[in-house]
């Protein structure tokens, strides 16, 4: 008799907060038990109440009925090798007791992304003791399960207390920033739905910049929504960062329109700045479509309705999917674990992009263009100092009137394109711009030495102009031209 680790550093994978079960390749009996206790084992240590990462499913909970097996109940030739339990026996007896445990895992991490801010990543070693004996009653040599099966799990550095233990300060940032998170979703719950997502990406795009010098540092921070919420200018995420907090914004959100779900999914990705590995969100609309959302393209210089926010594509689940950014395409190809993970219909993007509901949810959508054609026209004066061209005025309109773009989402556009931002204003010359912009006007003096004071002190420039999107000067703006602003300031 003796303990055995029968997993030891099953690779498992990053996936998204709770979507529903219907979207996923699900779970039964002994996994779906498996699930069940790990799950709530992992949210006491999220609380604090618990802060070891060595979980105890109890085997009475499996439903097995009987846990001893003989080598023909295993389907193995042998049950020893060398007077040892074999490695195919371990592995047949790790599948009675923990099922498909690379799926449970990858679930717990779809329904927790919060809760499991803490797991590094380096897979799960699964543990219980087990013994080899003579079994008089079915007249042959089986192997018998005595114990519970125990499943460790690592903590990163950024957390640990120990090799299974989460240090308490974590727990406190963690739970810190969930509160941030709560309090954004409480700042747009009375909007529709499509303007909670603008304001969404806005917020996290505004909290966060990519963090560059994660290359070759152990997994922690920046690949998590701690560092988004925690109020903390210093903390910068990567793609997975972004995505996982946009995903829990998703979740903390009771939506006028139920079936609207966000999963957050991996790949890899090709595009006019990267190649590699990159995570990104899927979300599926009131109209009962999926649509691409990658923050991170859309926090890099690409930032407004050219970025890729609720984006349709071309291709398909197995072989990937092409959409644009600005200055370009950006291929995006599952890792075969997610596609594993997901039923096809739940990965599957429709081949343009989201357009709001006029008269339903999303509102305000124009009905006529001239009042959007004259507001494109302007910003190309005042933001670009120049005319629009055909192309240009046409590709807006279209984002316009199709009600997947409000009139923040241009402005960022504009002043986020390759053409502004080759003019390397200074910070006087760039707020300036954008009171002529938002404002429709000169800036007072106060107001003008308040912002460049705040770009001097570090305030991004993306920053500033959430500021100005957010007032109720360019709401009024706005709605003289007919448009949706995609301010926060809009009077009840």
């Amino acid at each position: 008799m003796g303990s055995i680790i029968l997993a030891n550093g099953a690779s498992v994978f990053a996936s998204p907060a709770s979507v529903p079960m219907s979207s996923l390749n699900g779970l039964s009996g002994v996994e779906m038990a498996t699930f069940d206790s790990l799950r709530s084992q992992i949210i006491n240590t999220a609380s604090g109440a618990n802060l070891s990462t060595v979980y105890e499913v109890p085997l009475s909970s499996l439903g097995l009925g009987s846990c001893s097996w003989t080598a023909a109940d295993l389907n193995v030739s042998s049950l020893l090798s060398g007077g040892q339990i074999s490695s195919e026996a371990k592995n047949a007896v790790l599948n009675k007791v923990a099922g498909d445990y690379n799926l449970v895992i990858s679930t717990l991490l779809e329904d927790c992304p919060y809760e499991l801010f803490w797991y590094d990543k380096n897979g799960v070693s699964i543990n219980c003791s087990v013994y080899y004996h003579y079994e008089p009653s079915v007249g042959n040599y089986v192997i018998s399960v005595e114990s519970n099966v125990y499943y460790y799990f690592g903590v990163a550095g950024d957390y640990a207390a120990g090799s299974y233990q989460v240090s308490p300060n974590a727990i406190a940032r963690a739970q810190a920033a969930a509160n941030n998170a709560r309090a954004i979703v409480a700042r747009y719950a009375g909007l529709s739905d499509y303007d909670k997502l603008v304001h969404y990406r806005d917020e996290i795009c505004a909290l966060v910049s990519y963090d560059y010098s994660s290359s070759g540092r152990a997994y922690g921070d920046p690949w998590q929504l701690i560092s988004v919420f925690d109020g903390d200018p210093n903390t910068n995420v990567v793609c997975e960062g972004y995505s996982k907090a946009f995903k829990y914004l998703c979740d903390l959100t009771t939506f006028n329109n139920s079936s609207i779900a966000c999963y957050t999914v991996g790949g890899n990705i090709s595009d006019p700045y990267e190649s590699g590995p990159h995570m990104i969100n899927v979300i599926r609309m009131d109209d009962g479509s999926n649509y691409i959302v990658d923050l991170t393209n859309a926090d890099e210089g690409s930032y407004g309705s050219a970025s890729p926010f609720l984006s349709g594509a071309n291709g398909s689940v197995q072989g990937g999917y092409s959409y644009i950014i600005n200055n370009g395409n950006a291929y995006f190809t599952y890792d075969s674990k997610f596609v594993r993970l997901f039923n096809a219909g739940a990965l599957t993007i429709h081949g343009t992009d989201y357009a709001p509901v006029a008269g339903g949810y999303n509102v305000n959508i124009p009905s006529e263009p001239s009042g959007a054609q004259s507001f494109i026209e302007r910003l190309y004066t005042v933001a670009l100092g120049r005319a629009s061209d055909p192309t240009g005025a046409q590709y807006w309109l279209q984002k316009v009137m199709s009600g997947s773009s409000t009139g923040g989402d241009l402005a960022r556009g504009f002043l986020f394109s390759q053409e502004f931002l080759g003019k390397n204003t200074t910070n006087e010359e760039f707020v300036t711009v954008l009171y002529h912009t938002f404002f429709n006007r000169e800036p007072d003096a106060p107001g003008l030495q308040y912002w460049v004071n705040n770009l001097q002190n570090g305030m991004s420039r993306q920053d500033v102009i959430n500021g100005f999107i957010n007032s109720i000067e360019w709401y009024h703006l706005c709605t003289s031209y007919g448009i949706r602003s995609g301010s926060a300031a809009a009077p009840n």
